[in-house]
């Protein structure tokens, strides 16, 4: 997901899979990779960014345990903040 702030970034989110555990990136348009939070039992992800595209409020959520097919939902909140550019 696009920021639309002053700090133009990008946030991508990659899905939990094969037990491999779900990670996003922030990553600063104009410089390498910014941010990186790593964490198991996400299928799908929603993300908020403030005003200035600086921050991104990551809720990561699944619905179903793959290893036994039970039904449940878990969900984790993430604050990512892009390291300051010099």
């Amino acid at each position: 997901m696009l920021s639309l702030g002053l700090n133009p970034s990008l946030a991508v989110f990659v899905p939990e899979r094969k037990g491999q555990p779900a990670n996003i990136r922030m990553l600063n348009l104009a410089a390498p990779p910014t941010c990186q939070k790593t964490f198991f039992k996400a299928e799908r992800s929603q993300i908020k960014w403030n005003d200035l595209g600086t921050q991104a409020l990551v809720l990561a959520q699944t619905d179903v345990d793959s290893t036994t097919k039970r039904y449940y939902r878990q969900s984790g909140l993430y604050l990512l903040r892009a390291r300051r550019q010099l």
